[in-house]
């Protein structure tokens, strides 16, 4: 750019001669000046040209880049259950009642196990559970009930166990199928003392006969 403006700016006197030879209508440039003048105004041209051409061709590619990401997204929404984006009333940005029902529920269940049945708020197919206790994944047909036994050995040492949830966020959602991360804090008590502990709870909702279930759960 410094070398284009440069030739540009050296051309001034030359195209301040012309003006002047115009108003005054009887100085004339010497004719060893035209051709010079005449590269100058043909480079300028160019410039310009180059610069609107570069424009116009990288509108062009955001528009491209634009489709392209829209075809993928329209994709990966049919590969995921349906083949619309998701409808109006799908838009929201938090889990409702129903939606938070089975956190709840669980959380519940794990706050105090002793003499309680598991609740059934995971789903028959494809469950998958990441713990803080062996094997830390749980997966398959019966992963629910692997937790379940993994979870009341865990935790038999436990007492006065409480939890609270802060509002949920990260929340989206694709058909039948929802996302999510609750702020969870447990409370209770360790052999060695009483303790709180701060962190983050995920989930993936599915939901099958009308009802929300646990497809995956991860705590942080």
């Amino acid at each position: 750019m410094e070398k284009k403006a440069s030739r540009l700016t050296r051309n001034v006197p030359a195209l301040d001669a012309i003006s002047n030879g115009v108003e005054a209508g009887c100085k004339r440039i010497p004719y060893w000046r035209y051709p010079r003048l005449l590269i100058s105004s043909l480079g300028v041209a160019i410039f310009v040209a180059t610069a609107w051409n570069a424009t116009s061709a990288s509108v062009a590619g955001d528009d491209k880049t634009v489709a392209a990401l829209d075809r993928q997204y329209r994709s990966a929404v049919k590969q995921n259950g349906t083949g619309q984006p998701p409808q109006a009333s799908d838009v929201a940005d938090s889990p409702d009642k129903a939606m938070m029902a089975p956190a709840t529920t669980l959380a519940t269940y794990m706050a105090r196990v002793e003499g309680a049945v598991a609740p059934s708020v995971f789903v028959d197919d494809g469950l998958v559970i990441v713990e803080n206790f062996p094997p830390y994944i749980f997966v398959g047909k019966d992963a629910a009930g692997r937790w379940d036994a993994g979870y009341r050995q865990h935790a038999g040492a436990l007492k006065d166990l409480k939890f609270s949830f802060g509002s949920a966020h990260d929340f989206t959602r694709s058909g039948d199928r929802v996302y999510f991360v609750l702020p969870t804090t447990w409370g209770g008590i360790y052999p060695e003392g009483r303790f709180e502990e701060h962190g983050a709870w995920s989930f993936v909702l599915e939901k099958s006969a009308g009802r929300w279930r646990i497809a995956a759960t991860r705590g942080v």
